[in-house]
């Protein structure tokens, strides 16, 4: 399979993030073109999906209708886990040598608790789904190597992976994906330092979900999305322009440089907080062991 390019990977997270038209045992039989002609008939009904317009989507689906390698590949697998916001695609073509894996942003009630989550633990569950929907792609399929592509916290499961199974994967391209925390940095570090090179952070520079937390990204790339408004920052369809290609480089909002340095200080202030109250709990089971 030849490697798809960095916009066609972004329009595949975008898809991610529509409703399957089969049931999910009937995915491995689905084709990127025909979900995509699905949608595409019912266009109307596509609003709010990634918060994007139907208008958006038109366009967004046009583009993989004229695009024969995108509309060639199959959809091999799903995973929908709404009690941790778990959304994933795996799509490959006719050969199986190279698995794609895609990742939603946040939808569900789950997943708003799991982002939380994310800030003060080194692993979440949806993270640990993700890993594990990789792990059954891994024995079902067999891929000599992977791509991982996500939005929003689909790019911070897809980051994840990168980092805890590097020698696996090709590359990673996360869109306005958030941050880690703390532990995650401090129990990761070795997977950090080794594999952090394979993953292209694609970042508005207005958004403020791309800002939160500790990057472990080896390339962020901030972009101008053509607007300074946060709700149309964080779209993942914003990333292309006119031409179907990613958006030309700019500077971050100094503001947001500024948020994203408190929330890092503040991952590590609770992390030094977390590992103090361990300390002195302890210290108090130890002296009460000594007094009975």
């Amino acid at each position: 399979m030849k490697p798809l390019s960095h916009s066609q990977l972004n329009l595949l997270s975008q898809i991610t993030a529509l409703a399957l038209p089969v049931p999910p045992e009937n995915v491995p039989c689905l084709t990127v073109a025909s979900m995509v002609n699905f949608h595409a008939d019912r266009v109307k009904y596509l609003d709010g999906d990634a918060a994007m317009s139907p208008r958006e989507w038109q366009e967004s689906l046009s583009r993989i209708q004229q695009d024969e390698q995108l509309m060639g590949l199959h959809i091999l697998a799903s995973i929908d886990r709404p009690y941790n916001g778990l959304h994933s695609l795996c799509f490959s073509d006719e050969t199986r040598e190279r698995g794609v894996l895609t990742f939603r942003g946040t939808v569900s009630l789950g997943g708003w608790i799991d982002n939380y989550r994310g800030g003060f633990v080194p692993d979440t569950p949806q993270q640990a789904s993700a890993l594990a929907f990789k792990h059954r792609m891994d024995r079902e399929y067999h891929f000599k190597t992977y791509d991982l592509a996500g939005h929003s916290k689909g790019g911070n499961c897809a980051q994840y992976i990168t980092i805890l199974e590097g020698n696996t994967i090709d590359r990673c391209l996360t869109f306005n994906a958030p941050g880690f925390s703390a532990e995650f940095v401090e129990k990761y570090n070795d997977g950090i330092n080794a594999y952090q090179h394979k993953i292209t952070a694609y970042e508005g520079a207005y958004d403020m979900v791309n800002v939160l937390l500790n990057s472990v990204a080896g390339e962020r790339i901030v972009v101008d999305k053509g607007s300074m408004d946060p709700n149309q920052n964080h779209k993942p369809n914003r990333f292309l322009d006119a031409r179907g290609q990613i958006r030309r480089r700019r500077k971050r909002n100094p503001i947001l440089v500024a948020m994203q340095n408190a929330t890092i200080g503040l991952t590590f202030a609770a992390k030094d907080a977390k590992a103090h109250v361990q300390e002195m709990n302890k210290k108090k089971k130890k002296k009460t062991g000594t007094h009975s």
